[in-house]
């Protein structure tokens, strides 16, 4: 397993990513059974149709595109790209991928379950409210990802040790938090309608 991330390609500078690119793929090339995996690789794959798209942007697409054919011609590796925006990558990229598959965050249930697996100390009475109040919250609460909702619990037992948490500032806390999100409301929107695909 080989992980590539953003800052691999702009290790000499924005200037030279393209020349970074290839220095890259041409070592994935060597490598035999493997899997590569390519972490928020939208900025490198962006429609070059965009009447918003750069010359620059237009010509890292173009020369990811070249590198990508190459690469994938081999059938050396299984090649794994992660990213939040695929609305953006080029559709001449996206022909080539053998599968889209959409990862949601976990589900609103999944998310209390965890809860009440790290609330087991609280007394049934208070839990019971709390998972209350998360249901009636639940629009917001499947926004968060598994790690937000990581820190977020982290957040309240903290809250819990400084005072008795009240029922009552459970939804107040998670709208504050639902600020700072990675995905945004509208997002979410689109997100909770998307499915994956097979191309």
């Amino acid at each position: 397993m080989v992980t590539i991330e953003t800052s691999d390609f702009l290790a000499q500078g924005v200037d030279k990513m393209a020349h970074q690119a290839r220095l890259l793929f041409r070592k994935l090339e060597q490598l035999r059974e493997v899997v590569v995996f390519i972490d928020e690789v939208e900025e490198f794959v962006r429609e070059r149709t965009e009447a918003e798209a750069d010359r620059e942007s237009r010509l890292t697409t173009t020369a990811m595109l070249t590198l990508l054919q190459r690469f994938l011609h081999n059938k050396r590796a299984i090649l794994i790209f992660a990213t939040n925006h695929s609305e953006v990558f080029d559709r001449a990229i996206t022909r080539r991928f053998d599968l889209m598959v959409l990862v949601k965050p976990p589900n609103v249930d999944s998310k209390i379950a965890l809860w009440r697996e790290r609330r087991q100390n609280v007394p049934p009475t208070l839990l019971a409210k709390e998972e209350e109040a998360l249901r009636s919250n639940a629009d917001i609460v499947d926004r968060f990802t598994y790690d937000e909702w990581a820190t977020f619990m982290e957040q309240h037992e903290e809250l819990g040790r400084k005072a008795a948490a009240s029922e009552g500032e459970l939804a107040p806390l998670l709208r504050e938090t639902a600020a700072a999100l990675i995905i945004d409301k509208r997002e979410w929107k689109r997100w909770a309608k998307s499915k994956s695909a097979v191309r």
